[in-house]
């Protein structure tokens, strides 16, 4: 008896939160749009992990189908703990409507992840928790699946419970083959996120790599990665995949105003305000990239008030039109150039000056310089070594090189580095 007391409290409470939600709606039509999502029963097909991952993609899913109020995990597993309910081995029809009263939702969701002979099949179904009554049902089936497709797949269930069409078809025993909408990589960027939020950010860094070779025209796996490292301020590899991101979407502001903020932190200023500058132009009403830019701003000054120009600037990076088909010759003919100045009263000496293509150049190509004079600018052309394995590029793929320069000043080495995104076209 006092187990069902306690149930009616909560139920109560939860609505007298919907109340607050919707005042044109009637309080039982308020419940009804509340939905809650049960972990899937994956038995021991795949990890508790990965299991986890699965059932937050459909959470995922459900929320952007706009349709229903969805409880998120954490709240759900609240929710069922106060009263000791336990999920696991909760899956027939009683107890699983049985979680629905407690949560105080109008609809349940429930799911399992079989396998027959090679063939992987994720159903999923809709359960009013008043009636019991299984108002919709999905299915998709994969076979021979890698986890990856097996992320499309569940993706393609939850949509099709919302009654929406799947964007992304898997083939037998091949890769995810992505629509043009690109959800295959919008699924796999959800994956990383779970992983994050559990706390495996290493196998969230490989999903989002993988994500960006199976398609680097996509700006969101970079910006993805960028913005992983960046949370483990780890800007010296966060900032190239900004860097990637920003190039390949350049009216996105949300990639300007991060990849400014990732050099705020490392302290190159001038690119922060540069990038900063540029996402406030793009959104000139937000607030917050008004705050940010004037904050980099106001550092850029008290910065070159106190130190003046740095000894040697990079002035200028041009990177010609780059093609595939031609990769053996920039080795000897430059793709570009650099420009340098030396601003300082002293000569510059034992330049050297290094270019790497992430991805396609094992090795940088160097130029070396003997000397700049003071208050001088030179060209340095930049040379390339390119792999065979940009033959295997079918369409025109943005590249990111790495620009290195080592001198001599005054008896001591110093180092500064830059980076230069371009096109490399396929034909």
């Amino acid at each position: 008896m006092k187990r069902k007391i306690f149930v009616t409290i909560i139920v109560f409470g939860f609505c007298l939160f919907a109340a607050g939600t919707g005042a044109d709606q009637q309080p039982e039509k308020r419940v009804m749009n509340f939905l809650a999502v049960m972990d899937l029963n994956c038995g021991k097909l795949v990890g508790k992990d990965e299991c986890n991952v699965l059932t937050d993609l459909v959470i995922s899913e459900l929320v952007k189908a706009k349709k229903y109020s969805v409880i998120d995990r954490a709240n759900r597993d609240k929710i069922l703990g106060e009263v000791g309910f336990q999920q696991t081995g909760c899956t027939d029809e009683s107890c699983t409507v049985e979680a629905g009263r407690i949560l105080g939702v109008g609809k349940i969701v429930v799911g399992n992840v079989t396998k027959l002979g090679e063939t992987y099949i994720v159903s999923l179904q809709l359960i009013n928790v008043e009636t019991a009554a299984v108002e919709n049902t999905s299915q998709e089936t994969c076979k021979k699946c890698e986890l990856d497709d097996l992320l499309i797949t569940t993706s393609n269930a939850a949509r099709k419970l919302m009654g929406q069409t799947p964007t992304t078809t898997i083939q037998s025993g091949s890769q995810p083959q992505p629509q043009p909408s690109g959800d295959g990589v919008g699924a796999r960027i959800e994956w990383a996120d779970s992983l994050k939020r559990a706390g495996q950010n290493s196998k969230a860094e490989e999903v989002l790599v993988d994500t960006i070779n199976m398609d680097m025209n996509d700006p969101r796996a970079y910006f993805a990665l960028g913005s992983l490292w960046l949370q483990m301020d780890d800007y010296t590899r966060a900032i190239p995949e900004l860097i990637m991101a920003a190039f390949i979407a350049p009216d996105n502001s949300e990639y300007h105003h991060t990849l400014g903020k990732a050099y705020l932190s490392s302290g190159e200023l001038e690119s922060a305000v540069e990038e900063m500058r540029r996402a406030r132009e793009l959104d000139p009403k937000n607030d917050v990239l008004r705050r940010d830019l004037d904050m980099a701003t106001a550092s850029l000054t008290k910065y070159r008030k106190s130190t003046g120009p740095p000894p040697l600037e990079i002035v200028e990076v041009q990177i010609n039109p780059v093609l595939a088909s031609l990769h053996d010759r920039y080795n000897s003919n430059p793709i570009g150039k650099i420009a340098l100045r030396n601003n300082g009263t002293d000569a510059i000496f034992n330049l050297r000056v290094s270019f790497q293509v992430r991805r396609f150049q094992p090795m940088p190509t160097t130029t070396l310089i003997d000397k700049i004079d003071p208050k001088t600018k030179m060209d340095v052309p930049l040379k390339a070594a390119f792999a065979d394995s940009v033959l295997d590029l079918r369409n025109d793929t943005p590249m990111l090189g790495t620009i290195t320069i080592e001198y001599l000043r005054k008896g001591a080495t110093q180092r500064i580095t830059t980076t230069a995104p371009f096109v490399l076209r396929s034909r």
